[in-house]
């Protein structure tokens, strides 16, 4: 079960991002995708939970 500010991995675009919003019914999310090199600022996009995949937190992100 998906919870708010788990990793996903948008499967259409291959982006990864966090869980902001769940819709009341579970089928949509709203994901935050954090800013990178190429665009510095974070974007919002609303997808089926059917089409992202949880992904785990890296090393790196546990340590902190």
């Amino acid at each position: 079960m998906l919870e708010i500010n788990d990793p996903v991995k948008i499967m259409e675009t291959g982006e990864i991002g966090y869980v902001e919003e769940i819709s009341e019914s579970g089928e949509r999310l709203k994901v935050r995708i954090p800013a990178t090199e190429r665009w510095p600022f974070n974007h919002y996009t609303y997808v089926i939970r059917e089409k992202v995949h949880r992904v785990t937190k890296s090393k790196k992100e546990v340590a902190k």
